[in-house]
């Protein structure tokens, strides 16, 4: 079997793990976006300091900014749909 999964997707499976679920054991909705969303709080200060490294956001006051670098790399790999 090759399946190939993305990291959030493999991130979610873990949380199973995590939470020592088996093959057909019940997870609440609920509790896998709280797990998820724990998980996302911890490595989300790296990504964005990693971003802010890359020249691809700054922060300003409490806020985020989309760089013109940024801007160029969404342009570039066509994740404008108005382009």
């Amino acid at each position: 079997m090759n399946e190939d999964l993305n990291l959030i997707e493999e991130q979610i499976l873990k949380i199973f793990k995590a939470q020592k679920k088996k093959a057909n054991e019940p997870l609440s909705n609920t509790k896998v976006l709280e797990e998820a969303q724990k998980g996302l709080a911890t490595i989300l200060q790296n990504i964005l300091k990693d971003l802010k490294d890359k020249g691809m956001i700054v922060e300003k006051e409490n806020s985020l900014v989309l760089t013109a670098k940024g801007d160029d790399y969404l342009y570039k790999y066509n994740f404008y749909a108005d382009y």
